[in-house]
């Protein structure tokens, strides 16, 4: 029965996995109608022999019924198929194609297992998608696999079942795979086995002399003459299609991943709706181009249609931009999407990532949707997050399983939102598991937290995997959260277009990309934009000097971008704890021994010469419980006075005073820890 194209939601499938494990044989062997550089139509794709870009096309089923009784007006799907590159050089390309994405077909090669690149696209599909479908590949190879190993062992038996052995081997790979699987939020993930090529038909459209060079209608002549039998896939895919959660209202927000110019058209540019919709005769932005243009026509794989909205693929015609060919790009409603230097986000740093990320030093690569850009990232807020409960299944847990009280101190200000993060994950998520004495925050998507400015965090040397909370209650013992939410304040060293909470993934693909080590370090959301007009009301109010805040203001993009990049960091109250310890040297006056009140004078708290005026009326304490406030110099050999009462005190006590120093605070300002 052919699907009803006029009621269909459309439903983007991720094509992923290891090169040359036969991704775009799989595509062929599904598609009905062929879009942007499909089968590899890119001219490298036909030189190398392996896809070099996205390549999109679609087939169409009637809806399942699970889908219709959510969306009763749906009668079909069109699932449109993105085929990413599979090399490990081509991993900018694979994230942004991720991005746009609702499910996942990872494909591996039944004869090889989890090689480097699917582990990557592993980790890209736990960061962007609850839903995937492992598809075990080439399994007619198994037979003569099984040959060859038996024809290579001594006293091999005559007239074996081929059959049967390539079963067992096929048992045996599912199950390597299956134990892959455990660790991710994938556990469950369903597993077609499948040829997508049999007997590798179909393997020259990835080179130059197969029949892309013919066209679209001869490539799909060809997938149908050798179709192979994908029916358990389509059943599985039918059986698990998400019901996708669209929204036209709203501003369009639309990634745009081709444009080519069309004679008597002007430019055509591809792309998915990922907010919002588009109709014929809108007005939409280029923001990049500073380019604004009114929609001549739409279609929708080679179908007129007046408009599309969230979730579909489509081309739209304009008139002619200048600057030829685009590709990557953004198209929005006009004035609704601005130029991104500085941004706050919440991240976790990927558990598979066993490099470093020093704060404020090393460079990242930072991809939020299409673009990749070169970034530092200053990582904090870990340690009160994890004390507060955000994203924790419970806030902090003693061994048998008693909540903890209520949050206090800087992570107070997460406690509210921790509640709501707890709620247990959808079908497909890694709800939070107790192992021992660990904890693991629920789920990939990050909680509903807002940033605030005002509050107090420790620093971080770098982009942490793990914290130690306390345990509930007294006596009980802490706890270790793994692969926690942080805060990550992000200065980029090229503009991005982008809405202010999109997923950004950090990677280090400076790395060997032939090592067998995974690349991405962390994942996340944006959580705050920073726009020049408002970084320049927060300095001021916090009394950063004119020359600090005028060149928030310039003409000269790169002078602005370094002060936004400076007064965001100024502006963040991230400090070290610090402790200065002395002892009592002498009792100068009051019932320092029954208690009372006294000033006592102590050494060692600061050396020769030092200015203590700073530290005037800050707290100091002894180990007894005395407790007063640091009342001024006692010569200039660094000595002090302190007035203290609450305990005894005797000459020889220890005393210490524990501060704050603000890591960006250009004045060095000491404040009492609280």
């Amino acid at each position: 029965m052919a699907a009803d194209l006029s009621r269909a939601v459309n439903i983007n499938v991720g094509v992923m996995g290891h090169v040359d494990s036969g991704k775009t044989s799989l595509v062929r062997a599904l598609s009905q109608v062929l879009s942007t550089a499909a089968l590899d139509k890119h001219p490298q794709s036909r030189q190398r022999g392996i896809t070099m870009d996205l390549g999109f096309s679609a087939f169409a089923l009637p809806a399942p019924e699970h889908l219709k009784k959510r969306l009763p007006h749906v009668e079909a799907v069109q699932y449109t198929l993105v085929d990413c590159p599979g090399h490990a050089s081509l991993i900018r390309t694979i994230i942004g194609g991720s991005q746009i994405i609702d499910m996942v077909l990872l494909v591996i090669d039944v004869t090889k297992g989890i090689q480097t690149q699917t582990a990557e696209c592993l980790v890209i599909a736990e960061v962007t998608t609850e839903n995937l479908i492992v598809v075990l590949n080439k399994v007619d190879m198994l037979e003569s696999l099984a040959g060859s190993k038996k024809a290579s062992k001594k006293g091999a038996t005559a007239g074996a079942e081929p059959a049967a052995d390539a079963a067992a081997l096929l048992a045996k790979a599912t199950g390597r795979i299956r134990k892959a699987l455990e660790s991710t939020r994938f556990a469950d993930a369903p597993m077609v086995a499948i040829s997508a090529a049999p007997g590798g038909a179909g393997k020259s459209g990835a080179g130059g002399s197969g029949s892309k060079a013919d066209g679209a209608a001869a490539d799909l002549a060809q997938a149908a003459a050798e179709r192979a039998d994908v029916s358990a896939l389509l059943e599985e895919l039918q059986l698990r299609a998400p019901v996708p959660n669209r929204s036209p209202g709203g501003a369009l927000f639309m990634s745009v991943d081709h444009g080519f110019q069309v004679k008597g058209h002007g430019t055509v540019l591809t792309g998915t709706v990922l907010r919002g919709s588009l109709s014929v005769g809108d007005e939409v932005e280029v923001p990049e181009m500073g380019e604004r243009r009114k929609v001549k026509s739409i279609q929708m794989f080679r179908r007129d249609v007046r408009s599309i909205a969230q979730g579909d693929r489509a081309g739209f015609a304009v008139s002619s931009l200048a600057g030829g060919k685009l590709e990557r790009a953004v198209v929005c409603s006009p004035g609704t999407v601005s130029a991104v230097r500085v941004a706050v986000a919440l991240v976790r740093r990927i558990r598979y990532f066993k490099g470093d990320v020093t704060t404020a030093k090393t460079r990242v690569h930072l991809t939020v949707g299409h673009s990749t850009v070169m970034a530092q990232a200053v990582f904090f807020g870990a340690q009160e997050l994890a004390e507060a409960g955000v994203g924790l299944a419970t806030a902090v847990r003693s061994d048998e399983g008693a909540a903890a009280g209520p949050a206090t101190g800087a992570g107070a200000a997460a406690a509210a939102a921790a509640a709501a993060s707890a709620a247990p994950t959808s079908a497909g998520g890694d709800g939070s598991r107790a192992s021992g004495a660990q904890l693991t925050p629920t789920g990939l998507r990050p909680p509903a937290l807002p940033f605030d400015w005002d509050t107090p965090y420790v620093w971080q040397d770098s982009l942490v995997g793990k914290v130690r909370v306390p345990g509930a209650g007294a006596g009980a013992d802490s706890r270790s959260v793994k692969e926690p939410w942080q805060w990550a304040l992000l200065l980029l060293d090229a503009p991005i277009y982008c809405p202010p909470d999109s997923t950004v993934i950090g990677s280090r693909l400076d790395a060997d990309e032939s090592a067998p080590t995974c690349r991405l370090a962390f994942a996340g959301q944006l959580r705050e934009v920073v726009a020049p007009a408002d970084m320049l009301a927060r300095a001021t109010a916090r009394g950063h000097p004119a020359s600090a805040t005028a060149p928030l203001t310039s003409a000269d993009a790169s002078a602005a971008a370094a002060a936004m990049a400076a007064s965001a960091k100024r502006c963040l109250r991230v400090y070290r704890p610090k402790e200065r310890t002395g002892q009592v040297e002498r009792v100068a006056s009051g019932e320092a021994a029954a208690g009372g009140a006294c000033e006592v004078v102590c050494k060692g708290l600061f050396s020769k010469g030092s200015d203590v005026t700073r530290f005037l009326g800050l707290e100091v304490g002894t180990p007894s419980g005395a407790r007063g406030t640091l009342a001024g110099a006692f010569g200039k050999s660094g000595k002090v006075r302190v007035r203290l009462s609450g305990a005894p005190v005797a000459v020889g006590d220890p005393v210490t005073i524990a501060i704050r120093k603000y890591v960006f605070d250009p004045d060095k300002r000491t404040v009492q820890q609280g």
